[in-house]
């Protein structure tokens, strides 16, 4: 009684779980506002708080990444007290452009105290990314002026075309006053000076010719500094007295040794005086925080996120709800209905189609099993169809035979053939031969196939038990114990219970299924031989072979 109390319980708790997520849902979608256009706002604090000062501090922090325990819980402290005037992002301050992390951002920028700015790098891009952020923060390239320093954000992730900022550059840096000017790049310009453990090339500016004509203007107008992120890294620069700076040390994955680290650059600015310095942050998470934030920012974004993923938890937990409700309300049937006449079907011949993964004239128990049970259903007036593997020595003018060429061959004398069973013909021939019955005498492969066709053409399908398949784990690539005790005894299980019926040659085989947990039936019959044969002796035959092998006794 314990058991379908339990049951129950757990059903109106999964149904509480559903409404509980709707509810939550609405919540966020219609009780939460809205922002747009963060940046203009955000640029008339930082115009109001500076006016026309040319001198204030700044800090550049990459790749964000949407970290709560790093860069809201222990960066964002740091910078509201550490006298800075306002924060700019150099790119990928979300872990990916989806909806919910523009929204888990928004509310982690709520904790500064400061104005900020971001860089659109190449996280804020990916998954259709870039129009929320056109929506909700602002154009993909801008710039703004703070007395005589000139701040520019370029496009470096191939959305804005390339010679349409050139040429915008251009114009402002020809207009450009004598102070400093700051650049700000999703991807880096210049290859680091460290070895990085996962460095690929597309995590630098790609494109050649954007790339030559940013840095001749660089170059041209002595830009001060080129912030970019896009690295988990710090690493400082100086070509032809411009700084390029690369930052990527505010959240997401770091590896905490000398090169990859947390950190922030700060930046002082002076008249035309800029200092530039790095400040590591020791954040020192322990790793069970880190992963109880992926995990929670991962529910978060269950629920805020688009409607598909929202229809989908729903829709997983419905189907739970749906089961449970099966197994608890429903009423099974344990007692099926035996009283029925099978004289029509024992009269009536069969037309058979038999499954195997090897047979004639490949010797062994299954191939020669299978043969003695194909002779003895033909003599009984039924019709056998055997699909098995092609073999060079098979003989030419069979019949009843669909042979397939194999994929693969393993074993020294090629014991376990790997035949291809998506051949049209296979199904073909088996559709024509319209059988009112599947036999399969392998668990895999084969028998699949056979299991897949029995489906398909709505008939029953036999499966008989002939090997113990964890005796053959050295053909299988996966480690020996692992198949052996427990992938091996899971596939029987789950195949035999797909079947209508099992055959098996002994009781102790019918008690190792049950064991396992096979529920379909099963009927033991044991493997026949032909006994008539082994009653005929040539004499002759049996002097011949002592005298070859010099037997005697």
């Amino acid at each position: 009684m314990k058991a379908p109390r339990l049951m129950k319980w757990l059903f109106y708790l999964n149904l509480t779980i559903v409404g509980f997520l709707i509810g939550y849902k609405l919540y966020l979608n219609l009780d939460r506002p809205e922002y747009n256009s963060l940046h203009t706002e955000q640029l008339r604090l930082l115009k109001d708080n500076l006016e026309s000062r040319d001198d204030y501090q700044f800090a550049v922090v990459g790749n964000i990444n949407n970290s709560v325990g790093v860069f809201e819980k222990r960066i964002t402290p740091t910078l509201n007290q550490s006298g800075v005037n306002f924060m700019v992002s150099a790119g990928n301050a979300v872990s990916g452009g989806g909806e919910d992390k523009y929204r888990a951002l928004h509310g982690t920028l709520s904790h500064l105290d400061i104005p900020y700015l971001l860089t659109f790098g190449e996280q804020e891009h990916e998954d259709f990314g870039s129009f929320r952020f056109y929506e909700h923060f602002g154009p993909y390239f801008y710039n703004f002026k703070l007395g005589n320093s000139q701040f520019i954000f370029l496009d470096s992730t191939g959305k804005t075309p390339w010679r349409w900022q050139i040429e915008w550059l251009k114009g402002l840096l020809g207009d450009a006053q004598s102070g400093p000017v700051f650049l700000f790049l999703g991807h880096p310009l210049y290859p680091v000076e460290h070895e990085l453990l996962f460095e690929r090339g597309d995590q630098y500016l790609q494109d050649p010719t954007f790339k030559d004509a940013l840095l001749g203007l660089i170059h041209q107008h002595d830009v001060t500094a080129v912030f970019s992120a896009n690295l988990p890294l710090y690493s400082r620069q100086t070509h032809q007295d411009t700084h390029f700076i690369t930052t990527g040390g505010g959240g997401g994955l770091v590896l905490n040794d000398d090169v990859s680290f947390y950190h922030y650059v700060k930046v002082a600015v002076s008249g035309r005086d800029v200092d530039i310095t790095m400040e590591r942050l020791d954040v020192g998470q322990h790793p069970l925080l880190s992963t109880l934030e992926s995990l929670w920012f991962f529910i978060y974004s269950l629920f805020y996120v688009g409607y598909v993923n929202f229809i989908l938890l729903v829709s997983a937990f419905t189907v739970i709800a749906i089961k449970l409700y099966q197994r608890i309300v429903v009423g099974q049937d344990y007692y099926p209905d035996f009283d029925l006449d099978p004289t029509p079907w024992q009269k009536a011949p069969l037309r058979v189609a038999m499954f195997t993964n090897n047979y004639l004239p490949f010797i062994g128990g299954v191939p020669l099993s299978i043969e003695r049970l194909r002779r003895g259903l033909t003599a009984l007036g039924n019709s056998v169809l055997v699909v098995a593997p092609r073999y060079r020595r098979q003989d030419p003018e069979e019949s009843g035979v669909v042979r397939a060429h194999s994929l693969l061959t393993l074993g020294v004398r090629g014991e376990f053939r790997l035949p291809n069973i998506f051949l049209k013909r296979i199904r073909r021939a088996v559709r024509e031969f319209k059988p009112d019955l599947i036999h399969v005498h392998h668990p895999i492969w084969m028998g699949s196939l056979g299991l897949w066709l029995a489906r398909r053409l709505d008939i029953p399908s036999v499966y008989t038990y002939h090997t113990r398949l964890e005796h053959y784990a050295h053909f299988v690539p996966l480690p020996g114990a692992l198949f052996r005790n427990l992938i091996s005894h899971g596939l029987i299980k789950r195949f035999a219970n797909r079947c209508s019926g099992v055959i098996v040659p002994t009781n102790s085989a019918e008690d190792y299924l049950r064991m396992i947990g096979v529920k379909t039936p099963i009927f033991v019959q044991p493997t026949g031989i032909d006994y008539d044969r082994f009653q005929t002796v040539d004499d002759a035959a049996l002097a011949r072979l002592r005298q070859q092998y010099t037997l005697e006794g």
